[in-house]
């Protein structure tokens, strides 16, 4: 069964059973990075940065010119298969991929070591990006928290 949640910048798709298909599926370059997820969560990802950068003080021409300052990621959409292989290897790590919302492309994880790392979670939380659990905080889900 599919649900869908309605979200500021479009729907976003999630399955009970892993699912990296979904029709509105984009690969994008955003903020200088190559990301393949759900286009809502493209979307959103893309305002993030934009706030990121607006709240590190970038001008409005340097926004216009970037798109943003990039959040870097160490991660973000996985195929079903990859999922599964990294959970068999590291249940602990990886989630299982029926509960992961990284193959379903509502998932990012954010590079800890990335300079204001607390700034660029409050431009991601403030567009509806979420951490799923305190003890990752470098995971945000869209949409949907898993």
């Amino acid at each position: 069964m599919t649900e869908r949640v309605n979200t500021p910048t479009g729907p976003a798709f999630r399955s009970s059973t892993c699912r990296d298909d979904y029709e509105n599926m984009r690969t994008a370059k955003v903020c200088g990075q190559v990301l393949h997820m759900q286009l809502s969560g493209l979307r959103a990802y893309r305002e993030a940065c934009r706030l990121f950068a607006k709240r590190s003080g970038w001008s409005a021409a340097r926004i216009k010119r970037t798109g943003g300052r990039p959040i870097l990621l160490t991660g973000s959409w996985r195929s079903c298969a990859l999922q599964r292989h990294l959970h068999d290897l590291d249940p602990k790590r990886f989630a299982d991929p029926d509960g992961s919302l990284h193959p379903q492309g509502l998932a990012i994880d954010v590079d800890t070591g990335t300079p204001d790392f607390e700034d660029a979670h409050k431009a991601l939380a403030s567009v509806g990006w979420r951490r799923a659990r305190s003890d990752e905080p470098w995971h945000h889900s869209w949409g949907f928290t898993a």
